[in-house]
């Protein structure tokens, strides 16, 4: 069994192994506010070169798109993956293979710094988004205060959503949450 157990640990079979980039940032606790500090995070964990470069620029490319290349930008997934959204691969001078591995990659730095990003949770509600939770029933706030804060912090307007971000938001849910039940969520969402 010891034999077996450590052929199994070593080409990660073994329960509590993982050849993902998900466990390798653990030890890290800093709260991560900007993308200087995404970008510092992902400079520390424990990835192989090549894919912690991969990483970081994709950051630094994101930020040059969309912000001022000062990495200054909140690092905020939902509305950084929006604005992304509104290029396409020729305006961000890539290919079209280029652009989803940037997209993938900057994915990829959220989910490994999940635990330590400011939390949806904490954004409070304003203007017409305020409005509308204060209109609902209290069951349909709680089923609804998921998306209505996704949608607020990823700065749309009330009069835009449709099909598309709700997508996202499932997307959302999915890639770069804890959620284990998201596509309920996303149900829960719909049906209101």
């Amino acid at each position: 069994m010891v034999i077996l157990t450590g052929i199994l640990t070593k080409n990660n079979i073994w329960p509590g192994t993982n050849n993902s980039d998900d466990d390798k940032c653990l030890k890290i606790t800093k709260e991560i506010s900007t993308l200087r500090d995404l970008h510092a995070f992902i400079g520390d964990c424990e990835l192989p070169a090549t894919r912690k470069a991969e990483i970081r620029s994709a950051i630094k490319r994101v930020d040059g798109l969309v912000g001022r290349g000062m990495l200054d930008l909140t690092a905020n997934p939902a509305k950084l993956l929006t604005a992304i959204e509104r290029y396409s691969p020729a305006m961000a001078g890539l290919s079209v293979g280029g652009f989803a591995n940037l997209k993938s990659r900057l994915r990829a730095a959220f989910k490994l710094a999940n635990p330590h990003l400011i939390s949806t949770r904490t954004v409070r509600l304003e203007g017409e988004w305020l409005k509308l939770h204060e209109r609902l029933a209290a069951g349909e706030q709680r089923d609804l205060s998921r998306f209505l804060r996704f949608a607020f912090a990823a700065g749309w307007k009330l009069s835009e959503v449709g099909n598309d971000h709700v997508e996202r938001f499932a997307t959302y849910l999915h890639d770069e949450t804890m959620v284990a039940v998201w596509d309920e969520v996303v149900r829960k969402t719909i049906r209101v």
